[in-house]
């Protein structure tokens, strides 16, 4: 609590405040954080934006903000300059004009292995005494979704006839240990034209064909077997490349195996 002498006349009187009392020159540092997502998928991304304010009329002297990252987000990327990564942390300068705003980006891909929560921890300091000291630090909690493990895989011949169907078979297998509902795959091939029944198309050019499928739910240990119809452009292709990727609302615990592809040379 502070005292302030309020002056009438010639009698001055001590008055107790509650709040801050703020000189015009005063600094008023305060941060906040927030994250790209509401809840983390394992083996997904996840970006945190840090803001940093001064609110008060006067400048902060050396600034800095400090960003702890959570134990089971690796860092990727930093968007702004002045921002350095030491172990989970990343420091940056802050420009600590009055009156002032900066964002800073930190981009991170979360483990595989995570599970229960991601707790980030963002700070700003000064050398600056700063008159409202409980702005100056914030945590965010992120929940991290339960995951399993989907597989997906690619069978076809080393080589096929140009003038009939290339034989190709899909396979999706969730490994568990939990059921995928909404399996999403994405097909695609370069120099052929490729067709499932329920499947869209999302993009087609004079060599290549991508499709967006959604696969029933898959209970740990079930597989789906997607045999696509496959004709080669004949004009343009030797040799006939697909791939896949499959993913679901689920985290994922080993992403290695979302993608496969494989080749077929055309004779």
């Amino acid at each position: 609590m502070r005292r302030v002498l309020a002056v009438y006349g010639s009698a001055g009187v001590l008055l107790a405040c509650a709040g801050p009392v703020f000189a015009q020159d005063d600094a008023d540092l305060g941060v906040s954080v927030s994250a790209s997502v509401r809840q983390a998928r394992p083996g997904g991304e996840i970006a945190y934006t840090v803001t940093v304010r001064n609110q008060g009329a006067g400048a902060a002297e050396r600034a800095e903000m400090v960003f702890t990252v959570p134990r089971d987000v690796a860092v990727v990327a930093l968007e702004e300059p002045g921002c350095a990564e030491k172990g989970r942390e990343v420091r940056c300068a802050v420009p600590g004009g009055a009156r002032t705003e900066r964002a800073f980006h930190v981009h991170g891909v979360v483990a595989p292995s995570a599970v229960g929560e991601l707790r980030a921890v963002a700070a700003v300091t000064s050398a600056t005494p700063d008159p409202v000291p409980g702005n100056d630090r914030v945590e965010l909690v992120t929940p991290v979704l339960p995951s399993t493990d989907l597989r997906v895989r690619l069978a076809a011949p080393h080589s096929a006839s140009r003038r009939g169907r290339i034989p190709l078979k899909v396979t999706v297998t969730n490994r568990g240990p939990r059921a995928a509902g909404r399996v999403g795959l994405l097909l695609g091939a370069h120099g052929a034209r490729i067709r499932v029944p329920g499947c869209a198309v999302t993009g087609q050019t004079a060599n290549d064909q991508y499709l967006r499928c959604t696969l029933d739910g898959l209970e740990p240990g079930a597989s789906k077997e997607v045999k696509p119809a496959v004709s080669a452009i004949r004009a343009r292709a030797r040799v006939v490349e697909f791939g896949a990727s499959v993913s679901c609302e689920l985290g994922e615990s080993r992403p290695g195996d979302n993608a496969a592809a494989t080749s077929v040379h055309l004779r």
